[in-house]
């Protein structure tokens, strides 16, 4: 078993929040107003309603984008001893 270096142990903690996150979204929603920072070539800044349906959806990419980022990092690049 190789050892984890410290990057890939910050990327593991945050696949990890990222999975504990969409796990949460998923098994119990909440209808939320969502602050969106504006840039330069948006619409501009302001607040979004997010239903439960749509708190769901965001509860599912954030787990998949949570195990991408754990395959990555185990199985990713290998490092050469």
């Amino acid at each position: 078993m190789r050892h984890l270096a410290g990057v890939e142990r910050a990327a593991l903690c945050l696949a990890v929040i990222f999975v504990v996150v969409g796990i949460a979204m998923l098994l119990a929603p909440r209808e939320a107003l969502v602050w969106h920072q504006g840039y330069r070539y948006t619409y501009g800044s302001g607040l979004e309603h997010v239903s439960k349906a749509g708190a769901r959806v965001y509860g599912v990419l954030s787990l998949l984008v949570g195990a991408g980022l754990m395959f990555v990092v185990f199985y990713g690049r290998r490092k050469r001893p």
